[in-house]
């Protein structure tokens, strides 16, 4: 089983406090607010920690989009982005790579209210990276994030959130007290196809 940050409830909350208050306040100023929910269509391949060639990934996203003022194509956007990563390394051996972070960018609407482009960067990400039953590793990196966003509508309210993300992350610290890579540092590329529900405010 892959598996996933132990504090990833804590980590996810404080979104959900902050687009509470980010929406309460836009209403006053009668801003838009766009709150998503994402996960992947398909496994994706990637680089990872191993020297395996690819991956099968598993991918969640939460983010909040505000718009900047009345009537403007730019929204500011922070989100949670959660993988997890199985990798075969060999015939009988598989390895874990789970990772969560906080990212915050720009998403610009270039079409009307159906297509955004977004610019996204993340200054802390953490990862936990295992074999088999191996003891966790745990690294720290950073990482950002480019996105095309299809937005078509349902209703008032409610859009289908259809985006092609290419995510890149670089991990560069370790904590573990009997290392299980051989690595000291390590670079994650992942194209991510994603589908969701997205709701406006």
């Amino acid at each position: 089983m892959v598996r996933k940050n132990r504090n990833t409830f804590i980590k996810i909350f404080p979104i959900f406090l902050l687009n509470f208050l980010l929406i309460f306040f836009t209403q006053r100023s009668e801003a838009v607010v766009r709150f998503g929910l994402q996960t992947n269509l398909s496994t994706v391949n990637n680089k990872d920690v191993s020297t395996a060639p690819s991956a099968t990934e598993t991918l969640g996203e939460a983010y909040f989009m505000v718009q900047l003022q009345k009537e403007s194509k730019y929204y500011l956007t922070l989100g949670y982005l959660q993988m997890s990563s199985v990798v075969p390394i060999s015939t009988t051996s598989t390895s874990y790579f789970s990772s969560g972070s906080f990212y915050g960018g720009i998403n610009i609407f270039i079409y009307e209210d159906a297509v955004s482009l977004g610019a996204y960067f993340s200054p802390y990400v953490q990862g936990e990276y295992s074999e088999g039953n191996s003891e966790v590793e745990v690294w720290g990196g950073n990482a950002y994030m480019l996105k095309l966003n299809g937005h078509p509508r349902i209703s008032d309210h409610f859009f289908f959130d259809i985006s092609l993300s290419y995510y890149s992350a670089y991990y560069s610290t370790r904590s573990v007290t009997t290392p299980v890579s051989t690595v000291t540092n390590f670079g994650q590329s992942v194209i991510m196809p994603m589908v969701g529900l997205q709701i406006l405010y």
